[in-house]
C-alpha cells in the first residue's frame, strides 16, 4: 500500500496499526517511494536470517563453502630452544 507524507501524519496510528498486522506500507513523497513501515522481527533467528539474507545480495560477499567453527591451529615453536612463541610476545606487547 501506498502511502503520501501528508495521509501517513494524519492517520499515523492507523498505518502503523496496519503495518505491525504485517501490511507493508510505502511512504511516498511527489509520488515516489521514500521510506517503507514493516511489522518488525519478534526473534532474534528471524532478525539473523534478514541479516544473512542481506548480506549474501552483496555482489561482493561469498559465502563460505563450509559451515561451522575453522579448527584452532597451534602456536608455531621456535626453531631455537629457549625462544618465546611468538603469540606470547604479542601478547607481551599488549600489556
Amino acid at each position: 500500500m501506498n502511502v503520501a507524507v501528508r495521509e501517513l501524519k494524519n492517520h499515523l496510528s492507523e498505518h502503523l496499526s496496519r503495518a505491525s498486522g504485517g501490511e507493508e506500507i510505502v511512504v511516498t513523497s511527489h509520488g515516489k517511494p521514500i521510506a517503507r513501515l514493516t511489522p518488525t522481527r519478534t526473534t532474534s533467528e528471524d532478525a539473523e536470517t534478514n541479516v544473512i539474507e542481506r548480506l549474501e545480495a552483496q555482489p561482493w560477499i561469498i559465502p563460505a563453502k563450509k559451515s561451522g567453527l575453522f579448527p584452532m591451529f597451534k602456536p608455531v615453536a621456535s626453531t631455537k630452544a629457549g625462544d618465546e612463541l611468538m603469540s606470547d610476545i604479542v601478547l607481551g606487547m599488549r600489556e
